[in-house]
């Protein structure tokens, strides 16, 4: 894993090309250079001022970009984002990076409480989430359900 940079553009349309299923996820904009300010600016303020954030998680083997995994920071507190380039899921990598980026939060941040927000139609992520440990509560935002860690 590793911040995000100007230099993954391409393979972030590929990522997110692979992602036509989820219902949930953000669409990046229909114009590169409206998209390359979006992640300049995200990396300058998120990064820069939080010290974490979404980071490009990439194959071991080959480095190329296959998901994007990280913490975002928002109204009610911090949550656990994530995806996995289509050709690359159910081989455990999204578990793997989530274990790894929620022990970082606990331990290294101090990050007490760590959000989820899932659709509940999303069965892979509910249960990616539970692996995880974890819960889901009552909350409801748009149409997706709450899972605290």
């Amino acid at each position: 894993m590793r911040e995000f940079a100007e230099s993954d553009m391409d393979d972030l349309y590929a990522l997110h090309a692979s992602m036509s299923d989820a219902q949930s996820v953000m669409p990046l904009a229909d114009d590169p250079a409206e998209e390359r300010e979006i992640l300049r600016e995200y990396i300058r303020t998120i990064y820069g001022f939080y010290g974490f954030g979404m980071w490009a998680v990439l194959e071991k083997s080959t480095g190329k970009l296959i998901g994007k995994i990280g913490l975002q920071p928002e109204c009610e507190g911090v949550a656990l984002g994530y995806m996995v380039h289509g050709d690359y899921r159910r081989r455990g990598i999204a578990q793997e990076v989530c274990m790894a980026v929620c022990t970082f939060a606990k331990e290294e941040l101090e990050i007490n409480s760590i959000l989820a927000w899932i659709r509940d139609d999303n069965l892979p992520s509910i249960a990616l989430a539970k692996k995880l440990g974890f819960h889901p509560t009552e909350v409801m935002r748009q149409k997706e359900r709450r899972y605290e860690l």
